[in-house]
């Protein structure tokens, strides 16, 4: 005859089977990509039902990237990936835009997004259509074609005001000190609204990224930089301009991080400045762009995809088509400053045109420069020769032709500034 004792480890075993048996059902759920059913805590926020992204991520068996200074996460599975911003309600999947109820937020570490972007994002992704319910105080989250079959156990939420759920995509700590970390999204400010006091100038490439290079060996990054540090002190002393470099030295820096630190400076102007080369020895001359969506000419075309490919080595990037990258980017984006960074575009090639320098086209190319796309600025991309060139490369290594460069575009922004004092003073 068993004792109260036996009975009692024997109710203690039996709970504990069950316990596991439930368990090993929610782990089975998501295994090998074969995704049945998850569940996740449900979130309220301003009036929203929402879930934790990194939690939902986790639960579906799906991976998501976190991008500080964009601010965005990438969520992929397999080859297929969506774009998602916080503050935008818009979310970029392949070929399209979807709008969610709401905008993904941050509250206490964790990255909240409203509970339909289950059915309306995520499911481009996924392997199997899924589907969701709310139950009390949980989001169940299961294969459509089956339905909802696992039983959900009451309990406590898991999400705490006090921040002890910690969102795992948001780990990415900048390594480049204090003034990055603190990069957000500048507001939108039009030329016609305002002066033109503030200019980022961004030395393309650097670090590991070295660009091009020519035939006895200059590269890129060396004459983008010294350029750029011409124009900084061009700028700040003759027309009283504060001048942010989105790099001072031989660094490496993302597409997307420079044109954040161009936001995040609340710039009146962004300049991207580059020298590309080409299989054509024969190609010279200074070029200007800006960001559209799709490039205006066959050459343009090709200095798109020499600028973008560089996304595909970028951390949390490596998986993505550039082209495919920017076109979602684009959509993205609100493209407030087409008109002006043409208008900008074009006064800088008419600038370096009357001062002698050989200009390759006297109208602006246009392109899916991720470099560009998101500034919340006028923004310029600046070709300004071919290293591969062997007269542009020997013009390019010369302190005096650099400097004659640097002056020829910076009258080219002072013409630009007398122009926006004007409109300025029109409306007062």
């Amino acid at each position: 005859m068993k004792s109260a004792g036996d009975f009692g480890v024997a109710r203690l075993v039996n709970g504990l089977t069950v316990a596991i048996f439930l368990s090993l059902l929610l782990v089975l759920a998501v295994v090998a990509g074969q995704f049945r059913q998850a569940e996740v805590e449900l979130v309220h926020a301003n009036g929203y039902q929402m879930v934790d992204l990194s939690v939902l991520t986790r639960s579906v068996g799906v991976d998501g990237i976190w991008n500080a200074l964009g601010r965005k996460v990438i969520v992929s599975s397999k080859n297929r990936f969506l774009i998602l911003f916080v503050g935008s309600n818009r979310v970029a999947l392949k070929g399209k835009v979807v709008r969610l109820s709401t905008s993904p937020s941050i509250v206490n570490g964790a990255m909240l997004v409203p509970v339909d972007f289950i059915t309306k994002a995520l499911n481009s992704i996924m392997d199997k259509k899924v589907s969701y319910e709310v139950v009390g105080d949980k989001v169940v989250i299961f294969d459509k074609r089956i339905g909802m079959t696992l039983p959900i156990a009451p309990g406590p939420p898991t999400y705490r005001e006090n921040g002890q759920l910690q969102e795992d995509l948001i780990q990415e700590r900048l390594a480049t000190g204090a003034t990055e970390a603190a990069v957000t999204n500048g507001s939108p400010l039009h030329f016609r609204d305002s002066a033109l006091d503030v200019v980022v100038i961004d030395p393309g490439h650097g670090g590991r990224d070295a660009g091009d290079s020519g035939p006895t060996g200059l590269l890129e990054k060396e004459v983008t930089l010294k350029l750029a540090m011409r124009m900084k002190k061009l700028l700040e002393r003759q027309m009283g301009i504060r001048v942010v470099l989105t790099r001072d030295a031989d660094t490496d820096l993302s597409l997307e991080r420079r044109t954040a630190l161009a936001n995040n400076e609340k710039a009146d102007l962004f300049i991207s400045l580059h020298a590309s080369g080409s299989l054509n020895r024969d190609l010279r001359g200074f070029r200007a762009f800006v960001a559209n969506v799709e490039a205006s000419d066959e050459r343009t075309a090709k200095v798109v995809t020499e600028e973008n490919k560089v996304i595909s080595t970028e951390p949390g990037n490596e998986t993505q088509k550039p082209e495919e990258y920017a076109t979602m980017l684009w959509d993205l984006s609100d493209n407030d400053y087409f008109r002006e960074s043409l208008a900008v575009a074009k006064e800088l090639l008419a600038a370096c045109s009357k001062a002698g320098i050989d200009v390759a086209s006297v109208e602006p190319g246009q392109g899916s420069f991720i470099v560009l796309i998101g500034a919340s600025m006028p923004a310029v991309l600046l070709e300004v020769g071919y290293p591969s060139n062997p007269t542009d490369e020997q013009l390019l290594k010369q302190d005096a032709y650099l400097d004659k460069l640097a002056r020829a575009v910076c009258r080219g922004i002072a013409q630009v500034k007398d122009q926006v004092a004007a409109k300025s003073r029109e409306k007062r």
